[in-house]
């Protein structure tokens, strides 16, 4: 089951273990689809981290995780290098949240304008709108050109 997700991983395609479309991870971190074997405990061990709430781990521990679990050599060549917070964030809200945020509160407005004119309808409209573009949104790791940011964490950061 793993090694059909990772190839899925690695090419992009359909996968039927997500039962959804898989973009392609870039860099060949997937390219050995192997799976490592593990035993009970490590199962064990990997079920219960599975149930914890990891919302609040400030993700700058699982970057350092990664540069260190990877021989530099095999790091460099995949081009996993973990970009802090501070950087993505200095790049992403000026380019990208304020200019959402600024176009939510004009969505707002219409919104309520609407709403007080007794037009529910279009007021609806204005935030369906808002959210399919919203939900349309990708944004490029600019400094590693690694991916996507995740569009719940765009919102969560719309929402300020």
């Amino acid at each position: 089951m793993l090694e059909n997700l990772w190839y899925t991983m690695n090419v992009g395609g359909f996968s039927p273990i997500l039962e959804g479309r898989v973009l392609r991870f870039n860099g060949g971190l997937f390219a050995d689809a192997s799976p490592n074997a593990l035993d009970r405990d490590q199962l064990a061990l990997l079920i219960d981290a599975s149930a914890a709430d990891w919302r609040y781990v400030e993700p700058a521990i699982f970057g350092t995780l990664l540069e260190r679990a990877l021989d530099p050599r095999e790091r460099h060549k995949l081009g996993a290098h973990y970009t802090p917070r501070a950087y993505v964030e200095r790049l992403v809200l000026p380019t990208v949240v304020e200019p959402l945020r600024s176009e939510w509160r004009e969505v707002q407005a219409a919104a309520l304008t609407y709403e007080q004119q007794g037009k529910l309808r279009e007021a609806l409209a204005e935030i369906r709108a808002f959210h399919r573009d919203l939900c349309a949104v990708h944004v490029l790791d600019a400094l590693e050109k690694l991916g996507m940011v995740r569009r719940e964490e765009a919102a969560y950061r719309l929402a300020g």
